[in-house]
């Protein structure tokens, strides 16, 4: 299925025919049973087109799905995840006001300010929109740009940077996707070329983009800096951060769990 998303600690799908997400937890016993969430709406089979399009995860807890039906309309689906019980809720329906063409492509920008989405058109032309985040996880419109060639996924690379599919192309798109709400993002058709004698197709490969990283940083505290006399360090954690390695620089290193003082 396209319909398919991980965190590295969740794995979501979703089924046909009805508005069932199912959330598998991953440890390291492998994929453990699914906890099933009814949200949103429902997924028809009835047309081969209505069970295509991409569903991403967000670097801020939330989950994206593209769905559309073809010469109708088209619409993103956005809900809030709870990486501690794998439960959707706060359906969000974003209208794309577009029924010719076909919602495909979805990618959260790394930072998570920004939603973006690809309306692959048959074949031309194709749009890509652009959506900011607020503090409450509501979405905003921002722009629309059209563009000649026929747009397919999108995809946050190792890199961080946002790849798009350019069906028959020599080259993959990159959205340079600028996190201030204020502003908007750049588009290249032309950002990233592929090996030689190759071409694009409509498809990027899905994998687990977003590793639910903090909004903050880990720290340190420190008590006692007379010479001779013990020192106590305090780590400040970051989930997921639940182990650190400390180093002083003699050479030897210690495992500290959180909560434990040095």
């Amino acid at each position: 299925t396209e319909r398919l998303a991980s965190n590295g600690v969740w794995l979501i799908s979703h089924e046909y025919g009805n508005s069932s997400f199912w959330s598998f937890p991953i440890t390291s016993m492998g994929i453990g049973q699914p906890v099933i969430t009814s949200i949103g709406s429902d997924h028809s089979f009835t047309n081969p087109s209505q069970t295509e399009g991409y569903m991403k995860m967000g670097p801020l807890g939330n989950v994206a799905v593209a769905l559309g039906s073809p010469g109708s309309n088209n619409w993103l689906e956005v809900f809030d995840f709870d990486n501690a019980t794998g439960i959707l809720s706060n359906y969000r329906m974003v209208d794309l006001n577009e029924s010719a063409g076909q919602v495909y492509g979805v990618e959260f920008s790394p930072g998570g300010n920004k939603l973006f989405a690809t309306v692959k058109g048959s074949p031309t032309p194709s749009f890509i929109y652009e959506y900011s985040i607020d503090s409450v996880t509501q979405l905003h419109f921002k722009q629309k740009v059209s563009q000649p060639q026929e747009l397919g996924a999108l995809q946050i690379g190792p890199d961080g940077q946002i790849y798009m599919a350019v069906n028959g192309s020599s080259s993959l798109g990159l959205i340079l996707a600028n996190e201030d709400t204020t502003q908007l993002s750049t588009f290249n058709l032309a950002g990233f070329a592929l090996a030689g004698g190759t071409n694009s197709t409509l498809g990027l490969p899905s994998f687990a983009q977003s590793t639910g990283s903090p909004l903050t940083t880990p720290g340190m505290s420190v008590a006692g800096f007379c010479f001779g006399t013990p020192m106590d360090y305090a780590a400040i954690p970051s989930d997921p951060i639940d182990t650190f390695l400390w180093g002083f620089g003699d050479g030897a290193t210690s495992d500290l769990q959180m909560g434990q003082h040095l």
